[in-house]
């Protein structure tokens, strides 16, 4: 592979941000492979996963916080969901808050995708190595957890 020949602007090899992106998008084609055959995209089932874990149901702004995701992304992603019949919005008791929740043909596409999506894990985990697996799952967790503050990118003029 051909390499930059500029030290400064090595992103390949410097740039977290590009490196995560980078393998990101090879471990979501990875596992796509594993659940496509259920017509999901690994994006939706791990959104299926994550509705799973809130059986009375999640509100929106909830669940992109917990995911990680914006709103209107989120909120998109749910649209074509709710379409197919996977995903359904529900209304609280007081009727002022909807609520996101697993239809049952979600709940049984999930419980028929898992299986897959285990061996796309496994056969992930065997590929990095066990242990290396556990090391790029605590790190992972732990990035997600940082609270980093927006950056400001206007330059400084110095005259």
């Amino acid at each position: 592979m051909a390499q930059p020949s500029s030290p400064d602007l090595n992103v390949y090899e410097n740039c977290l941000c590009f490196n995560l992106q980078r393998s990101a998008r090879m471990i979501a084609q990875f596992y796509d492979v594993a659940v496509k055959q259920f017509g999901l995209t690994v994006q939706q089932f791990s959104l299926l996963a994550t509705l799973s874990n809130f059986k009375d149901g999640v509100e929106l702004t909830t669940l992109a916080e917990y995911m990680g995701v914006e709103r209107t992304t989120l909120t998109r992603n749910l649209k074509h969901m709710q379409n197919k019949g996977l995903v359904e919005t529900v209304s609280v008791p007081d009727g002022r808050v909807r609520q996101l929740k697993l239809t049952k043909e979600g709940e049984a596409i999930l419980k028929k995708a898992s299986p897959e999506w285990r061996k796309a894990q496994t056969g992930f985990s065997k590929a990095l190595s066990n242990e290396n697996t556990a090391d790029l799952l605590r790190l992972l967790n732990k990035v997600s957890q940082l609270k980093l503050p927006p950056q400001n990118h206007t330059s400084t003029k110095t005259n």
